[in-house]
């Protein structure tokens, strides 16, 4: 789902019905009942996450470690209080990330990435650093299967976005599709395989850049 006004991150919609966004210091849950706070507080860069088992974690950062900052991966549950926080050891800014399956996260931060599994405490140190996509930024990510992460951003240049799959296990980066636009705002599977992408570009006769929406096709993976 698209950014609401007011929010910091898309709004998720889980399997119970209920729409979860991150706005102001907290994220809220809006159903039958009203809005109700969930999670929280976060600093100003927190965005949310789900896994295929419908789990709700927000990812959040202040800056690298080294310069006073703090990255975190929080378990949303049904009242803040219940909340359960991870800290992230890595040297460098962290711009995305994803939720794998088998608990494990993907995580992006300018051109490097990789696979760290969820703990207490987390450290990402260099030897385990890979190759990120490559894009200039690096907006959306999506967990394809068990071993493929899509990658979408903005490209050299600034004036297109492109989408790349990651195999995990090999950290090959294969090219899928380029369209015209200004970033990648998200990435969301479709019920019939395909893949929806949505991206701010410049549309005629329009003073700022509106959401544009794609349906990709993502090739079949040798297992």
């Amino acid at each position: 789902m698209l950014s609401l006004p007011g929010s910091r991150d898309s709004a998720l919609r889980t399997s119970a019905g209920t729409t979860v966004l991150c706005a102001a210091a907290v994220v809220t849950s809006t159903g039958n009942t009203g809005v109700t706070p969930v999670a929280g507080p976060f600093p100003n860069l927190a965005r949310l996450l789900t896994n295929p088992a419908g789990e709700l974690w927000v990812f959040a950062t202040t800056g690298p470690p080294g310069y006073s900052g703090r990255h975190t991966v929080t378990r949303v549950a049904a009242r803040p209080a219940e909340q359960r926080e991870h800290t992230i050891d890595f040297v460098g800014k962290i711009d995305n990330m994803a939720l794998l399956p088998d608990n494990r996260l993907y995580l992006v931060g300018g051109s490097r990435a990789g696979v760290l599994g969820i703990r207490e405490a987390m450290a990402f140190p260099e030897q385990d650093w890979k190759q990120a996509a490559p894009l200039s930024e690096i907006s959306a990510l999506l967990p394809w299967d068990a071993h493929t992460v899509l990658s979408a951003g903005r490209a050299s240049g600034g004036t297109a976005v492109e989408v790349y799959s990651t195999d995990l296990r090999t950290h090959e980066h294969t090219f899928l599709v380029t369209v015209r636009g200004q970033r990648a705002v998200g990435l969301a599977p479709r019920t019939d395989g395909t893949v929806s992408l949505i991206v701010d570009a410049w549309l005629p006769r329009s003073a700022l850049p509106g959401p544009l929406l794609f349906s990709v096709a993502i090739p079949d993976r040798a297992e």
